[in-house]
């Protein structure tokens, strides 16, 4: 998110309310811009003073302290999203420290504006726990050195990122030194055609949690397990893979999806057969997680610095190191006829 100007430059189409004697704005009144901007609140010889609010076309709203006709002290911007920004003005320009939470108050970023630019060290916090902070670079943007934390807060990538992306980091937990030959870890989203620049690059935070063997459940062949115990709602491991949409997964036979999962309504996660053993792709092992009815991880939301928007496998109990790893697959779509859409053996152990 960024800062909202209260400045409105649109000629006003509509007034109503009150008015001093020398005809000016006066008390409470709404004004209407030619843009469609509606201010409702205070006014004081025709300029904005005290309480007001600006409800802009595209349904956000910014309300504040009015002194002079501008913002001045605490504000908060509200997106037509439902996500906001608190944050300080100073006549009217963006000054102090904000922050930023989406629409259930989770608080997704804090900093500080001067003179209507970030300024300083920023911290951004994701639902999964994971956490990037350093310091804006003099355009504002979150170019320069940072640190992502994974969830577990002692696991980090450190490195250099550039508007935003991860362009080379290393990995380091509790602050011990970084090897000179260690792999570096940059950005690297897939596509609908292209898996990874380095398939063979394990997440470093993965890699000291989980391993592919064979599993214990009858009649599947690799399996994922632990490698050291594991904490209830720790995460677990990651699952990336190309993106392609739903009408293209569910135009395809059971035996092509064996490696897909739903990010949300538009995209699929899909590691294709050609990259289904580890041996040729191991940069994320959540795809080799069996089903089970009685699962001890699920899968959620995650955002990876490397992979961007994905999955990660969540344990929901205490996992003994050596365990197998399973999730429920929990298909759940009921075709026209009733029927549930899944793979014969789902129907058959449901």
């Amino acid at each position: 998110m960024e800062g909202h100007s209260d400045a409105v430059e649109e000629e006003i189409s509509k007034y109503k309310g009150g008015r001093n004697r020398k005809g000016r704005y006066q008390g409470r009144g709404t004004c209407t811009y030619k843009n469609g901007t509606v201010f409702r609140g205070r006014f004081v010889d025709g300029k904005r003073d005290g309480r007001g609010t600006l409800t802009y076309p595209d349904g956000s709203v910014l309300s504040g302290n009015y002194r002079g006709d501008a913002l001045h002290g605490s504000a908060t911007y509200t997106y037509d999203s439902g996500e906001r920004m608190v944050s300080t003005y100073l006549y009217g320009e963006l000054e102090g420290p904000f922050e930023e939470q989406d629409y259930n108050g989770f608080i997704s970023c804090r900093g500080a504006f001067k003179g209507g630019q970030r300024c300083g060290n920023i911290t951004f916090h994701w639902e999964d726990g994971g956490k990037l902070e350093g310091k804006v670079n003099e355009a504002g943007d979150v170019s320069g050195k940072f640190v992502y934390h994974y969830p577990d807060q002692r696991s980090v990538l450190r490195g250099d990122w550039e508007e935003g992306e991860m362009v080379c980091a290393k990995f380091s937990v509790d602050g011990e030194a970084e090897h000179p030959e260690a792999p570096s870890f940059a950005h690297d989203p897939a596509t609908a055609t292209h898996i990874s620049r380095e398939p063979l690059l394990a997440d470093p935070y993965e890699a000291r949690r989980v391993e592919v063997r064979r599993s214990l459940i009858p009649g599947a062949n690799e399996g994922l397990f632990a490698q050291v115990d594991l904490q209830p709602l720790e995460v677990a491991c990651f699952y990336s893979g190309c993106r392609l949409t739903h009408e293209e997964v569910d135009s395809r036979d059971w035996a092509e999806n064996d490696n897909t999962l739903s990010i949300d309504d538009d995209t699929v996660i899909d590691v294709p057969a050609e990259y289904s053993s580890a041996n040729k792709y191991c940069a994320t092992l959540g795809h080799k997680a069996n089903h089970s009815f009685t699962n001890n991880a699920r899968y959620e939301p995650y955002m990876h610095p490397r992979f961007g928007e994905i999955k990660c496998i969540r344990a929901v109990a205490f996992i003994q190191a050596g365990a197998e790893i399973t999730t429920h697959y929990d298909y759940n779509e009921i075709d026209e006829n009733g029927q549930l859409v899944a793979p014969a053996w789902y129907k058959k152990a449901s």
